[in-house]
């Protein structure tokens, strides 16, 4: 693999004084760095990242080309969360017979990985998760093997989507689909503009320990700020988790720094931490379960 992809260096001569030739080398770097990191690890990553530096650091400021770089350094952690994910799914009875389509629309490896140590360890007995989909089958599924998961409710404003995911697949008894429309907010008056769901019920906020934002889509200055609803019901003593997906986007880090100042107001310490990859995850948690920044 080493020799592959030192072939691949020889042409650094014509990345800078051909730029014609540039594309051509691009591909060919981005097929040989495919091939190799689906079976990467930690070590090689860090060895291929430094090698990448070394060739075009200061040398060629191709726009497309630092795009590219930035890429393959989210695919290279990506191979990693997935190496780190299939190993911690091992050992869960039946997670190799769920049928789970990881990445694009759905969440990537690090934030199954994630969300996969928040089940196992916080024992949520309540979770809403916004947006069906990938995960929903993936918590419905711990649900069905672990008691102190009482109930797991998922919003979701698609009702084809609704229909097609359920003639396709049957949820735990303890998973229930609850339709919400969505409206795109402007021109509010505490500024929180962006797509959201309709106003989710009280019931929600009063009783959940985990939320999972995955949805609606991601657009507005505020993307997905639903969540911020759920301020009013923390205290300092009241454990939560939140994990959002799609967290490297300005909408939902916007929302996700807005949170955070509201927590601080109400004066809930809160503990918040970045999982990268092809995409980016975040969780914020209660002081209670700070160790999750550490996963």
């Amino acid at each position: 693999m080493i020799d592959e992809i030192e072939g691949v260096f020889k042409h650094r001569d014509l990345i800078v004084f051909h730029p014609f030739l540039a594309n051509a080398v691009r591909s060919e770097i981005l097929c040989v760095f495919v091939h190799c990191l689906v079976k990467t690890k930690r070590k090689m990553k860090l060895v291929i990242m430094s090698w990448l530096k070394k060739l075009f650091n200061g040398v060629y400021q191709d726009s497309l080309l630092q795009r590219d770089i930035k890429r393959l350094a989210g695919m290279s952690e990506e191979a990693v969360w997935h190496h780190v994910l299939n190993r911690s799914l091992s050992k869960e009875v039946g997670s190799d017979s769920l049928p789970l389509n990881l990445g694009r629309w759905a969440g990537g490896a690090s934030f199954f990985f994630v969300l996969h140590r928040i089940l196992q360890t916080t024992k949520p007995g309540y979770v809403l998760e916004m947006g069906l989909g990938e995960s929903s089958k993936f918590i419905s599924h711990h649900a069905a093997m672990e008691p102190s998961l009482k109930q797991h409710f998922i919003i979701e404003h698609d009702q084809n989507w609704i229909d097609n995911f359920e003639q396709n697949y049957v949820l735990d008894a303890k998973s229930n689909i609850e339709f919400y429309d969505i409206e795109d907010r402007v021109d509010q008056t505490d500024g929180i503009n962006g797509l959201a769901y309709a106003a989710i019920r009280e019931e929600h906020w009063l009783n959940v320990d985990l939320v999972v934002i995955d949805g609606p889509f991601g657009r507005g200055e505020f993307a997905r700020s639903n969540v911020l609803a759920l301020v009013p019901f923390l205290n300092g003593s009241r454990p939560f988790v939140l994990l959002f997906d799609d967290s490297q986007r300005p909408g939902e880090t916007n929302t996700i720094n807005e949170l955070m100042q509201r927590l601080d107001q109400a004066g809930i310490k809160a503990h918040r931490a970045e999982y990268g990859g092809s995409k980016q995850c975040t969780v914020v948690c209660s002081e209670g379960h700070a160790w999750l920044k550490t996963l």
